[in-house]
């Protein structure tokens, strides 16, 4: 999965990067307008965001093709690559058979016909929302997401 961030503005980005990273699907990281991020004196540590997110980072500037070969060579290695089974994030283990179950769910129900898609789309729908003890409403539960994204925002940049 590509996952394209304006690097002008990384840190807002980096919260949808780390419920896409939470699927366990391979990412690839398009780094976009980085010509901007660099002109305004914005230097991201993209080896230092490999490593923290398991991603491959590309830098791209979308206007120009800039990065274009580079990011369809790393969407193509993505590709080939297995989902991980050890997710990015740590979960709690309620949250895991529940993943399995709404997994199961949408495959025996048609709704997407691949398991790593279906396994994807399980994950990223339970992380982003819980229902509350009443069930009344849906409350965002990004807790433990805040706190990574912090430390991803404060270790990229240089």
């Amino acid at each position: 999965m590509v996952v394209v961030v304006d690097a002008v503005a990384l840190g807002r980005a980096l919260f949808l990067v780390i419920e896409v990273l939470a699927t366990g699907v391979p990412v690839v990281i398009a780094l976009n307008m980085s010509d901007e991020a660099a002109r305004d004196g914005i230097a991201i540590d993209t080896a230092r965001l490999e490593t923290l997110t398991g991603a491959e980072v590309v830098r791209t500037v979308a206007t120009r093709g800039d990065g274009i070969g580079a990011l369809a060579a790393a969407i193509g290695r993505a590709a080939a690559m297995a989902p991980s089974e050890a997710p990015f994030l740590d979960r709690p283990e309620a949250l895991n058979v529940d993943i399995a179950e709404l997994d199961a769910a949408i495959l025996e129900e048609r709704v997407l016909d691949r398991s790593v898609a279906a396994r994807a789309w399980a994950t990223w729908l339970l992380r982003t929302v819980a229902v509350s003890d009443s069930h009344s409403r849906l409350v965002p539960h990004h807790r433990h997401e805040a706190h990574v994204h912090v430390e991803l925002v404060m270790a990229v940049k240089q």
